[in-house]
């Protein structure tokens, strides 16, 4: 249930008419994206009463994600109806070839990202993402990520700065967070691969390599397991190196 690149996506809709029935509706579907293309664009929805609703489930609009679609694309999608003299239009959002999913495999739902970020990837608006939650209920945590530093004269993380409305972005994302069940480990099995290399000048220079693991047997329903491989990608060795997780819960 994500759509990620080279992925076909079949869209159906329920239409509910409320104004005076249709003689011969039609709806085509149109986005100004690069990272999508249009292979279905139209379907006829014909006689609608007032108040009535048809599907277009026989004649699905068609939508092909490119190989070439930037990580967490918002596509806009356009609806363009007529019949007869009448027009109308409306829109819908999808997000494209995400680099964060939810691991939901026991009691825990918790949201990895492919940035080192956990819980949620829109910080402070937290709406892209389910948190940390346990037995489906409210999100425990506004927000937590890895810290890695040495000795203080290098800081690479992915949260909150000096200023604590905007959020530090040092990591960047080399395979996007995967999720494959059931798991060869566990349940569900996550991985994702990324390194500081936004941090800049200012870069440690190491690439981590992240797993999740999340078990489902009754005394193994309460936790999910990260494990962090982090390589140091310099010619030379990396002293008083420290990593940890920030969490705000």
């Amino acid at each position: 249930n994500v759509f990620q690149p080279n992925d076909t996506i079949n869209i159906t809709g329920t239409f509910k008419n409320y104004l005076e029935a249709t003689s011969n509706a039609a709806v085509s579907i149109t986005s100004n994206s690069n990272a999508v293309t249009l292979l279905s664009v139209s379907s006829t929805l014909g006689v609608i009463p007032t108040l009535g609703t048809v599907t277009n489930s026989s004649s699905p609009f068609r939508v092909i994600v490119n190989n070439n679609a930037p990580l967490n694309s918002k596509v806009v999608f356009k609806l363009n109806y007529t019949d007869g003299s009448y027009t109308d239009f409306e829109y819908f959002t999808i997000t494209i070839n995400p680099d964060y999913l939810s691991m939901n495999g026991n009691n825990i739902t918790t949201t990895i990202t492919g940035k080192g970020n956990l819980g949620y990837i829109d910080y402070w608006l937290n709406t892209q993402g389910e948190g940390f939650k346990y037995k489906n209920g409210n999100s425990l945590i506004v927000e937590c990520g890895l810290v890695c530093a040495t000795s203080g004269t290098k800081v690479s993380d992915c949260v909150r700065g000096t200023n604590a409305f905007i959020q530090n972005a040092d990591f960047t994302n080399v395979i996007p967070f995967q999720i494959t069940k059931p798991g060869i480990i566990s349940a569900q099995d996550g991985n994702t691969k990324f390194n500081d290399n936004a941090a800049g000048t200012n870069k440690i220079g190491i690439e981590i390599d992240l797993s999740s693991y999340q078990f489902t047997t009754a005394s193994d329903s309460d936790y999910i397991i990260l494990k962090y491989k982090i390589k140091n990608s310099n010619a030379g060795e990396i002293t008083n190196f420290f990593t940890g997780l920030y969490n705000d819960w």
